[in-house]
């Protein structure tokens, strides 16, 4: 998760030179430039963007663990942790749609 966002970044970042500097000297080196960025500077945002990814994907694997575990369960806990289940997925899905858009920023300005 952490490398794909790195990654992420320094696209980002690279294509943030070109796009920003059409007119101007783009360095030889802009991939290499965003590349530092990412690891250093910014690998601290990258990071804490993939470990809620993480925490919520824990959450989920603890949801379905509880599924297979409880062969005797009644009917209104499977459809809890069904429920519970699909919202923890939507989430996900949110907070990696988030993170695409924050890592983009991130990489363009800095902030």
């Amino acid at each position: 998760q952490v490398l794909a966002n790195v990654v992420h970044v320094t696209v980002a970042g690279a294509f943030s030179y070109w796009y920003f500097m059409r007119d101007a000297d783009i360095p030889n080196s802009a991939t290499t430039e965003s590349l530092k960025r990412a690891c250093g500077p910014f690998f601290g945002s990258i990071c804490f963007g993939s470990l809620i990814i993480a925490v919520i994907q824990t959450l989920r694997v603890v949801v379905r663990g509880g599924a297979n575990e409880g062969g005797n369960d009644n009917a209104a806990m499977q459809c809890l942790r069904c429920i519970l289940s699909c919202v923890l997925k939507m989430l996900e899905d949110v907070f990696r749609y988030v993170n695409k858009y924050a890592f983009t920023r991130v990489a363009i300005y800095g902030v």
